[in-house]
C-alpha cells in the first residue's frame, strides 16, 4: 500500500479543490497532511474532506513553527507506516490512475528509484480532460532535461518512459530510500526551491533510476488560483532564493553530476547560466518579448 504526504500552509482554498483526487487513488491507504505552521481552517477542510473515504486513514499534523516544505516532507515520512511514499502538493491534482501507473513502474523495474507523470500546468479555468488533450505529449521541441538550467522541461515533447537526473515534485518513491539518503532540511527558508530535487538528485548519483512516464498525468493549479506561498512571491523575492538555493544545491552535487552527465564547463559557470535563465524566465517570458523558437534554445 501507498502513503501519500502533502506539505501544506495557508492553502485551505486549495486543498478544497484538490484533496478528492488525492484520496480516490488506488492502493492508497494512508494520507498524511503536514501544515506547515499556518494559521487558516486548514484542518476543518482536511477533516471534512476525510470523512467521505472511510478507507483511508487521514493524519493530520501542524508543525508549531515553520519548517519549510522540506522540513514538512521529512515529518511525512517519517510517520508514515507503509514503504511507499507519493509525495503531494496542495495545488496539483492526479488523475485517477496516477498511483497505479506508478506502482506498477516500479514493481516492473525494480531499479527504479522514483517515477513521476508526466506535469501539466493548468491555464485559467481549463478542465483537467482540456488540458491533457492540449498537452498531449508534450508542446514544445525540447530536450526533457536541460544542464543550461539544470531542470526539467516540463513542456518537451516526448512518448516513451524517459531517465533522468530528477523530476518535478509529485513522485512515487520508497520510505527507505529516503530514510537512507534523506531530504536535506537546510531548504527551510524563502520558497525552499530545489528542496525535492536535492533527494532526486542525491538518488541518481547513488545509482537509482529516475524516471517520467507519459502513462499518467498530474495538473498544476493555474498561476491566478494559487495567490501565495511558494513561487508566488515578488520576482526579486523569487530570484534571490532560486539563486541562493541553486548555489547551495551546485555545491553539494555539480562535481558529481559534471562528470556522471559529462557537463563541458565548470560550476561557476553553470551558475552564470542559470542566473541568465532566471532573468529571461522572471522578466522577460512574461512579457514574451523573446520568441518561442528562442526560448526552446535556452532550454535545451
Amino acid at each position: 500500500m501507498i502513503s501519500i504526504i502533502i506539505p501544506t500552509r495557508n492553502r485551505s482554498y486549495t486543498l478544497k479543490k484538490v484533496l478528492d483526487s488525492y484520496y480516490s487513488q488506488k492502493h492508497v491507504n494512508e494520507i498524511i497532511i503536514i501544515d506547515d505552521d499556518g494559521d487558516d481552517d486548514s484542518e476543518t477542510t482536511v477533516k471534512t474532506i476525510a470523512k467521505g473515504y472511510g478507507a483511508v486513514n487521514t493524519i493530520y499534523i501542524k508543525h508549531q513553527e515553520r519548517k519549510g516544505a522540506a522540513g514538512a516532507r521529512i515529518t511525512g515520512y517519517m510517520k508514515a507506516s507503509n514503504e511507499l511514499i507519493l509525495f503531494g502538493e496542495d495545488d496539483a491534482y492526479l488523475a485517477a490512475n496516477y498511483s497505479d501507473v506508478l506502482l506498477k513502474k516500479m514493481t516492473f523495474n525494480t531499479d527504479i528509484g522514483l517515477v513521476s507523470g508526466r506535469l501539466i500546468f493548468l491555464e485559467y479555468k481549463e478542465s483537467l480532460d482540456s488540458a491533457q488533450e492540449r498537452f498531449n505529449f508534450g508542446t514544445l521541441d525540447q530536450k526533457p532535461f536541460s544542464t543550461f538550467h539544470f531542470g526539467c522541461n516540463v513542456n518537451a515533447k516526448f512518448m516513451k518512459d524517459i531517465e533522468v537526473p530528477f523530476t518535478h515534485a509529485l513522485f512515487l518513491t520508497k520510505k527507505s530510500l529516503l530514510m537512507s539518503l534523506k531530504y536535506d532540511p537546510y531548504y527551510s527558508k524563502g520558497n525552499g526551491y530545489r528542496e525535492e530535487s536535492d533527494f532526486q538528485v542525491n538518488a541518481f548519483l547513488h545509482n537509482n533510476k529516475i524516471v517520467i512516464t507519459n502513462d499518467t498525468r498530474c495538473f498544476h493549479m493555474s498561476r491566478q488560483e494559487v495567490q501565495q506561498g511558494g513561487q508566488r512571491s515578488n520576482r526579486f523575492k523569487q530570484l534571490y532564493w532560486n539563486m541562493y538555493y541553486t548555489k547551495y544545491f551546485y555545491s553539494k552535487y555539480f562535481s558529481k553530476l559534471k562528470k556522471k552527465l559529462n557537463i563541458p564547463y565548470g560550476r561557476t559557470t553553470a551558475l552564470l547560466f542559470f542566473f541568465i535563465f532566471q532573468l529571461y524566465n522572471l522578466w522577460i517570458r512574461p512579457i514574451n518579448k523573446i520568441p518561442k523558437y528562442l526560448y526552446q534554445k535556452l532550454t535545451r
